[in-house]
């Protein structure tokens, strides 16, 4: 528990300092993913190593990893999270959250939707598939998500790795992913439990000092670690 706490601090820091928006917690127990029972003591713990400003008040998102939980945050006037879809799938599901947005009287943002996406950046792209074939653990694939609309399998998106290669590579994808599909936010995740602490801490480091200022030349998207 103290290491991974240990890696988190330093991973956070490391995030702040190469020029990362947003640092995001989440709450998971007898995972590899993380090992974060309670999360607002990590928070806690967070506000002391980082410097930047937080507004205290931040903005709220709701699940809209199905139609039904996407129809009602648009209809509630909520921002919309969604983790680890392909882009059709994240695309579909914020089409009906736009619909009932719109049948709301409002219109969301880029910033109102926010996607949880793994990433992995490496000096070449051997590197970046030798970390990606081990880089979630086989368990965490075996059970997929039940869904209340149709998708194809290579849609889902647990164990996938959305944006993975060389800072260029990756800033490619993520400018396709974000064309596609509207997405604001990205919550991007270096770790799956599997990789090494400096692959993950060398995967933040690239991203956030050569793939965020490619971003930042053609659109204000937001990248967490």
């Amino acid at each position: 528990m103290s290491a991974s706490y240990d890696a988190a601090f330093e991973q956070a820091a490391l995030a702040e300092e190469v020029g990362f928006d947003i640092v995001s917690v989440s709450e998971h127990h007898f995972t590899p993913l993380t090992v974060d029972p309670n999360p607002a003591l990590l928070v806690g713990a967070l506000s002391r190593t980082l410097s930047r400003a937080r507004d205290p008040h931040p903005p709220l998102y709701y699940s809209a990893g199905s139609l039904d939980s996407a129809a009602f945050a648009g209809s509630q006037r909520l921002g919309a999270a969604i983790s680890f879809f392909a882009a059709g799938a994240v695309s579909m599901l914020l089409e009906r959250y736009r619909s009932e947005a719109a049948a709301a009287g409002w219109e969301p943002r880029p910033g109102d939707v926010i996607c949880r996406q793994f990433a992995i950046v490496a000096e070449t792209q051997a590197e970046a598939e030798r970390i990606r074939r081990s880089f979630v653990p086989r368990r965490l694939l075996e059970h997929p998500p039940k869904l209340d609309f149709e998708i194809d399998p290579s849609e889902l998106g647990f164990g996938a790795v959305r944006f993975c290669g060389t800072p260029e590579r990756v800033a490619e994808q993520v400018e396709e992913f974000a064309a596609t599909t509207g997405v604001g936010i990205l919550d991007l995740v270096f770790t799956a439990g599997l990789s090494t602490h400096e692959e993950t801490m060398r995967s933040l480091e690239l991203f956030g000092r050569e793939v965020i200022p490619c971003l930042r030349l053609h659109a204000p998207v937001a990248a967490a670690p």
